[in-house]
């Protein structure tokens, strides 16, 4: 099966003799095949062929758009579907980012409609310190939201954590109390940490005792606490 246009010949990735069963788009001038396009790039709004035949708007109103891909208003173009109303253009005419059509789109079963309806975010981005939304209202009454499970609010109240990136030596809240002494310290480790002697770092526990220090002050390769958990490992 295939399309004839004005430069050639694009074969369309059916099981047929001519055809690519991987997925791929060969094109042809006369003198024979001269490379191969993946199915993704048709339409794309980039000249992949150098005549720009993958391209061509004759082609582009016919070819139909992959379940993972949305058709743009002019029908010259599909994008992916996670780029429709993300915030970004795409779509060379800018129809992803239309308001009718993003007010329009539903959000996921874990995803929230910012307050201007144009975007979705996920929960788990909410109060996180990092705008999602391009009205910033995925940070609004930061104060009041309670974490997402098996994570913890920043001191300011501007973020959540999650258990696994408290205490591992990077800071993750714009005031830097995930990475608190007192934090660190009062806040109970996660199965698979290791809490440092100094309350300052917690490591995952296959390092304690690899030979190597982690923690700043040293005590995860303690001779002491090494020698007797090989005796441990022995009984």
């Amino acid at each position: 099966m295939y399309i004839q246009i004005a430069k050639g010949i694009l074969y369309l990735p059916v099981v047929s003799a001519g055809a690519n069963t991987n997925g791929s788009i060969s094109k042809e001038d006369g003198s024979g095949i001269q490379g191969h396009i993946c199915r993704e790039s048709l339409c794309d709004g980039k000249n992949d062929c150098d005549n720009g035949e993958d391209e061509e708007e004759a082609l582009c109103r016919t070819e139909r758009c992959s379940t993972d891909l949305w058709r743009c208003s002019d029908n010259k173009q599909c994008i992916d579907n996670d780029g429709q109303c993300d915030g970004y253009v795409h779509c060379l005419d800018g129809s992803d980012e239309y308001p009718d059509t993003c007010i329009a789109k539903p959000c996921s079963e874990r995803e929230t409609k910012c307050a201007d309806k144009m975007m979705c975010f996920a929960e788990t981005s909410r109060c996180d310190g990092f705008p999602t939304c391009s009205d910033k209202s995925d940070e609004d009454n930061c104060t009041d939201y309670q974490c997402f499970f098996g994570g913890m609010k920043c001191s300011n109240g501007l973020g959540c954590v999650y258990e696994e990136y408290l205490c591992d030596g990077y800071v993750n809240c714009k005031d830097t109390s995930d990475e608190s002494t007192q934090i660190c310290k009062d806040y109970p480790c996660p199965p698979g940490k290791w809490k440092c002697r100094d309350n300052r770092l917690w490591i995952n526990e296959e390092l304690v005792c690899d030979g190597q220090s982690d923690c700043s002050d040293e005590s995860d390769e303690n001779e002491a606490h090494c020698r007797g958990k090989i005796f441990q490992q022995f009984v």
